[in-house]
This record gives C-alpha cells, structure tokens and sequence, in this order.
C-alpha cells in the first residue's frame, strides 16, 4: 500500500490535494477509491480542518433529489457535483 510504504510522500499529495479543495471553498470531498478517501479523512480529521469525506455512494443515497455534475474548464480533470443533502 502506498500510503505505508511511502509515508512521508502520501502525506505530502494528501496534503496538496487537500490544501487545492479548501482553496477552492469545498465542504465536501468525495471519490470512489475507499483507501484514498480514508487516508484524506485522517489528515482532516489530525489537522482539525472543516472539510468531511463522503464516498459518491454516501452523497448519491442521502441526496434529496438528483444531484448534478458540473465539468470545469478552468480544471478538466475536476468535476463539481452538486447535491442537496439530508
């Protein structure tokens, strides 16, 4: 696993990754990949920021109503999904 063998690294991105969502005012980051969402939760969750992980499963079952997907051209490999939460 990457984020053991490659501790200091892992932490680094994670950090990075983190640093671009609050830049840019997210409140939730969500993704697919369990491991990736976990390792992200436990930097939020040591460095007591705002931000909470959702899995695209937990935002798609508690949304009210469809959510939406949004493509940004200023970052074609992100997406903004939008969803009423219950």
């Amino acid at each position: 696993m990457f984020a053991v063998g490659e501790e200091a690294v892992s932490c680094m991105m994670g950090n990075d990754r983190l640093d671009d969502h609050a830049q840019a005012g997210a409140e939730i980051i969500t993704g697919v990949d369990m491991s990736c969402l976990m390792h992200l939760d436990g930097l939020l969750r040591r460095q007591a920021r705002p931000q909470r992980v959702m899995h695209l499963a937990e935002i798609l079952a508690t949304s009210q109503g469809p959510p939406w997907l949004m493509w940004l051209p200023s970052h074609p490999q992100c997406f903004l999904l939008v969803a009423r939460l219950s």
